[in-house]
Parts: C-alpha cells; structure tokens; sequence
C-alpha cells in the first residue's frame, strides 16, 4: 500500500546524495532556523450529515527571512506553504480491522477502538482482512487520525522502537540510516507525509548539518520514514490535504464530543463513567472477539468469549 518514487541515477561517487538514500534532494536557503506554531482552521464533513463542523488544528511553520519563496518547492524544501503541513505523533496500535462494515483500530495491547472516515469512501470497504497499519494522530484537539497500511515487518519494528523494546545484536536498516547520515556529519531533522498518489502515500526525510539552517531532503516510504523519525527523535508531519480526504476519527470521540453536554446536565455518565472507562467500547470488542471466533470455527474460544462477556454484563448491572 506504499511505494517510494525512483531516485534519480547517481553522477559521482562524492555526491552527497548517492552516499545517503540515492535520492533527488532540495536545499532551502534562508534564515528559517526555528519552528513556530499557528493555528489552522478547516472544515470536515461529519458521517452522514451535511452539515461541517469547523476544526481548530495546529501546524507547523518556519520563521521566514526577506528571501523566503512563496513558490513552491517541488522537491519538498521549506516554502510559504508550510502552513499546509499538520504535526502528527504516533499511535499506540498495529492494524486496521474491518468487521461487519465497521473499522476497528487494533491497539497494542489487543484492544478495538471502533474508528469511522471523516469522508467516508463510496461503496463498500475495500479491506476484507487485518491490515498492519501505522496510525498517525493529528496534534489538536480533534482526535484525527491518519491510518496508512503498511508490511507487518514495518509495524513490528516501529512498536519495537516505540516501546524501547529494541534488543538486537546486530543493527537493523533503521540504526543504519540514522548511522549513516551522522556520519556524514548530518542529523535528521524531520519527516512529511507529503502526498498520495493513486492508493500510495509518500513521504521525505529532511536532514540537515548541525547548526546550519540549510537542509536536503529525499523521497522514502512513509514506514520507513516514521521509523526513522522514531528512532532519531524528530517531528512528524502530515499535508492537510491527506487529513482532509483520508483521516479517520474515534467513534467514541465523536460521541462524547455530542454528548457530553446532555449527559453533564442529566447527572448521568451512561456509558462513559467519570473514571474515564469506556464501557460500551469494551462490550462492543468482546461481542466483536466472540463473533469473530465463530466465523473462524473457533469455537473453544467462542465459547470463552461469550462466558467473558456474560460476566461483563452481569457486573455492569449491578
């Protein structure tokens, strides 16, 4: 679900570029050293409804200098477009479930959060099956998030990194690349999710010297870019337009943002208790875990499921 575009074809072994990823780069050159956050509002399409609910998210800009460009750079370098570009950090969670045609995001702990498109796609689900994923959350208070399938080698190494869990005697291709461009006297600055082409996103991978301003950057799949920005510590940015078109949101979310108003004037928490504990999400997975099994004929753990979940109700009742 991810592709890199071809790297232009090396002219000398001393070139900067062939020693890092073989790649085509761009330099900006201005005095735009710091980041500084502004405030971007958007409209986003509700599921089934017609009306628009308008998003206050932050984005990240550079500080620019009288030469500052408002073209924009092809090659992916800093420009007045900034603005364009949405932080995201990454989401504690390995794949996307379709069930019954309902998307589930699968934690890492093995728990379902029931997610839905904030522009649903026309027609039927396209995924028949679990799906390794990366999930990318917009920083705002909006709850968006970018779901982006990827191998399950890339999964499993960047929760590796994620949770400090990397005990490995020999480097992998991540430790290599973060190397590599130290030793070239570079750092890594940050990564963008720069577009989608068809049903593939790409990314690029900035990197620059330290103390310089200056900076290059290269093309790279969007799971080996988001495990490189994990490893070397570095921000992670995302085009609004992909939020835009192909962001998912928490059903939860969606519902307490709706309810919380009548539920705080009733006196009564319903589903969402004042401890935090979503209820109705735990109920909704084990009735999920159970039917699941089923299908599979699995029915040892059916059955163990269906046992579970008679006692979460039971105590739920109380």
């Amino acid at each position: 679900m991810e592709a890199v575009l071809p790297p232009p074809s090396c002219k000398s072994s001393t070139d900067l570029r062939c020693h890092l990823f073989s790649a085509s780069s761009s330099v900006f050159s201005s005095r735009r050293s710091l980041l500084r956050k502004k405030t971007l509002v958007f409209s986003v399409r509700k599921h089934r409804s017609t009306t628009f609910t308008t998003l206050s998210v932050r984005c990240s800009s550079s500080s620019h200098g009288p030469s500052s460009s408002s073209s924009s750079n092809a090659a992916g370098g800093w420009d007045d477009d900034d603005c364009k570009y949405l932080e995201a950090h990454v989401v504690d969670a390995v794949s996307l479930l379709p069930f019954q045609g309902h998307l589930f995001m699968t934690l890492s702990d093995g728990g379902e959060v029931e997610i839905d498109h904030v522009n649903p796609p026309k027609g039927p689900l396209l995924f028949r099956s679990r799906n390794p994923t990366i999930f990318l959350r917009v920083v705002s208070d909006t709850d968006l998030i970018l779901p982006i399938i990827v191998g399950d080698t890339a999964i499993d190494m960047l929760m590796n990194a994620l949770h400090g869990e990397e005990k490995v005697v020999r480097p992998n291709q991540y430790h290599i690349m973060r190397d590599l461009v130290g030793s070239l006297d570079f750092e890594v600055r940050m990564v963008r999710i720069t577009e989608r082409v068809n049903d593939t996103y790409v990314a690029r991978i900035y990197i620059g010297k330290p103390g310089e301003t200056e900076m290059q950057s290269v093309d790279a799949r969007p799971s080996d870019a988001v495990n490189l920005a994990v490893r070397c510590k570095v921000p992670i940015f995302v085009h609004k337009d992909i939020i835009l078109t192909d962001a998912v949101i928490p059903i939860v979310a969606q519902r307490q943002a709706t309810d919380v108003a009548s539920n705080s004037r009733s006196g009564h928490d319903l589903d969402i208790p004042r401890s935090g504990k979503d209820l109705l999400s735990e109920e909704l997975t084990l009735v999920k875990n159970m039917l699941l099994a089923v299908v599979e004929e699995r029915y040892f753990d059916a059955a163990r499921w269906r046992d579970e979940l008679r006692s979460f109700r039971s105590e739920r009742s109380r």
